[in-house]
């Protein structure tokens, strides 16, 4: 949709007497926001990133499916909380198995681990846009179990769901 076209609509808009017109515009763009993630770096390395983060994305999807079901006689907001929490806690358990990974190989894989020159140039052109996880209302308990989850992350075996 080009410009000229948003602003006429966003104009007709503002002269509605209803002002729930605007409230449910509101509501629709507020949920339609698409949000990107890339890799940077070798062909190699990427690709191999790309899947793993593609297994890790299959594995926490199953889960909040598994979560949908079982919560289903919960309302939309309680059922969000859960997955939302289960979601965070799973990122969590990531992040802190791979910073723990990286501390015990630091000297083993030094080498290994430098990220070239050119990623590093390439990377240096870009804004994170890192937002906050922690805005959205989460379930403590569901995020504890994503967190056991995501600590236990591996490519060789399918995630198992942990004890809830």
């Amino acid at each position: 949709m080009d410009i000229e076209k948003k602003i006429r609509k966003l104009l007709a808009l503002s002269e509605s007497p209803n002002e729930f017109e605007a409230q449910a515009v509101h509501e629709r763009a507020k949920h339609s926001k698409t949000y990107f993630i890339g890799f940077v770096g070798l062909e190699e390395d990427v690709s191999i990133c790309v899947n793993i983060f593609t297994y890790a994305v299959d594995c926490v999807l199953t889960q909040i499916q598994n979560l949908k079901q079982t919560y289903c006689n919960l309302s939309l907001g309680a059922q969000k909380k859960i997955t939302n929490g289960y979601g965070a806690g799973f990122c969590e358990g990531v992040r802190e198995a791979f910073s723990k990974q990286d501390q015990e190989k630091e000297k083993e894989w030094s080498l290994i681990l430098r990220l070239p020159k050119e990623v590093i140039d390439f990377c240096d052109k870009f804004d994170t846009g890192q937002g906050n996880m922690y805005d959205t209302p989460i379930d403590f308990r569901k995020f504890s179990s994503g967190y056991l989850d995501g600590k236990c992350f591996g490519e060789q075996k399918r995630l198992q769901p942990a004890r809830h």
